[in-house]
């Protein structure tokens, strides 16, 4: 009965682990699609300004685009709570694309809910 028992338990955990990968990758799957076409808008845009006109042809094809939750760049630490921008460190989705030739990378990061995004160049 106890070998029942463990196998039971060890089938179960098995399938909600399972089903919660399944599910977190729907879910980015989903948000990568309905936000893919703004945030390459933004991102095009933003670096138009900064003034680099090659960079705006390197976001028609992404080499990659992934779905990230927070913003590892933000000085906030996971006690600090009270802090005005622990939400955007830690519950912000945001989409980070890579683009452009092996000689200039170019790396824009897509803040979905505020609609804003930061590229950078390697």
């Amino acid at each position: 009965m106890r070998t029942i028992a463990i196998l039971s338990t060890i089938l179960i955990a098995g399938w909600l682990i399972q089903e919660q990968l399944l599910y977190r990758s729907a879910t980015s799957d989903a948000l990568v699609g309905a936000y893919r076409s703004a945030a390459l808008t933004r991102c095009s845009t933003v670096s138009n300004r900064a003034g680099s006109v090659a960079a705006s042809t390197a976001w028609a094809t992404p080499r990659s685009l992934k779905l990230v939750i927070g913003d590892p760049d933000l000085d906030v630490y996971l006690w600090q709570v009270n802090h005005a921008m622990w939400a955007a460190r830690y519950k912000h989705p945001h989409l980070v694309i890579i683009a452009g030739d092996p000689k200039r990378t170019l790396m824009c990061q897509y803040d979905i809910r505020n609609d804003t995004a930061l590229v950078r160049a390697f």
